[in-house]
């Protein structure tokens, strides 16, 4: 290959990579959260040990727990929101938001999420 066209196909490739622009943050959180639901688990309260995920990568589970003296939690992988029964609104506000910030994050990261990858 000729110099000249060696040098065109070398300018044409680091262009067209700085054509592929990474995703903004407020792209990032536009997409994450349109491709989830919150879901409301409908059962009585329960210990955490006791209930069953639907392993849903598209959505987050709010679950009420009966347990006492345990504090509302998010579980690890942002898609389990535990509230106890005494929950207000303000407590289940900041469940949510923890939840949708370790999606966040694991979308940031490029960890593993089908539900969660860009198109």
């Amino acid at each position: 290959m000729p110099l000249a066209a060696r040098s065109l196909a070398v300018a044409y490739t680091v262009v067209a990579s700085l054509a592929i622009r990474a995703e903004t943050e407020v792209e990032l959180r536009t997409r994450v959260i349109s491709q989830l639901r919150l879901v409301h688990v409908p059962s009585p309260p329960m210990p955490r040990s006791q209930f069953i995920r639907d392993e849903d990568p598209k959505s987050i589970e709010i679950v009420r727990t009966n347990e006492r003296g345990e504090a509302g939690s998010v579980s690890e992988d942002g898609q389990v929101i535990y509230l106890q029964l005494s929950y207000n609104s303000k407590s289940e506000e900041k469940l949510v938001e923890r939840a949708f910030e370790i999606l966040f994050r694991q979308a940031r990261a490029g960890q593993p999420n089908p539900s969660l990858e860009r198109p």
